[in-house]
């Protein structure tokens, strides 16, 4: 069946769901300018880097009146699991929507943001009454994604890397958001860019891409 939302893990669990009245809010990952008081003078701003964007996404499970047990687990193991005393930390989920998700452009886009499944608030649900087996048909679950942001120590760091363009579709904002970068950051490094950002089809740009300390860039290969 068709969902609206579909959460996806790196560990390979995949979970839909519907979306009820209320829509995906995002709650934190804004601001980042703490006031510096400073005696008989004006007030100093002070820029101290923002919160990881935060976004909640009400859903509610469903799967044409069959038990939704597995997407419950599925959903616990991106959460927590198992994985994390080897890796030091959570799967990584990315999220497909049917439906525009307020999600900031400097996090790329639906397609290429990356996240950690932060927080499960499970709601209302409904069973087979007992002589039917009593499983669960429905469950309202509010999932509180956070922006995954690579830990340079554990998880590895960025490099420059080329990318072929290929047009259509790509362009220069498009190419900057699926590589994690701002237009004026792609600008910079693509010195030779034409000012009014054209771009040719097949022509070799560079951009920033994340290595894993567990991959070697010899062995990288770049699309």
């Amino acid at each position: 069946m068709e969902y609206d939302y579909t959460i996806k893990s790196d560990q390979g669990h995949v979970v839909g769901g519907l979306k009820p009245t209320n829509p995906a809010l995002p709650t934190l990952g804004y601001g980042g300018h703490p006031i510096g008081a400073r005696p008989k003078r004006k007030a100093l701003t002070v820029y101290q880097g923002r919160q990881p964007f935060t976004l909640e996404v009400p859903m509610v499970l469903w799967n044409s009146g069959n038990s939704v047990e597995p997407d419950r687990e599925a959903l616990d193991n991106m959460a927590t699991t198992e994985a994390e005393l080897l890796t030091q930390a959570p799967p990584v989920v990315q999220i497909d929507a049917a439906y525009p998700l307020p999600i900031p452009p400097a996090l790329g886009t639906q397609k290429t943001a990356r996240w950690w499944l932060e927080n499960l608030t499970w709601g209302e649900e409904f069973r087979r009454p007992p002589e039917d087996g009593g499983y669960m048909t429905w469950k309202e679950v509010t999932v509180t994604l956070l922006e995954w942001t690579p830990n340079p120590t554990i998880d590895g760091g960025f490099r420059i890397g080329k990318y072929r363009v290929r047009k259509p579709p790509d362009t220069l904002k498009s190419i900057a958001a699926k590589h994690n970068m701002t237009v004026l950051q792609f600008k910079e490094t693509n010195p030779k860019i034409r000012s009014d950002g054209a771009l040719k089809d097949g022509q070799i740009v560079h951009v920033q891409v994340f290595v894993p300390f567990s991959v070697k860039p010899e062995n990288l290969t770049f699309p």
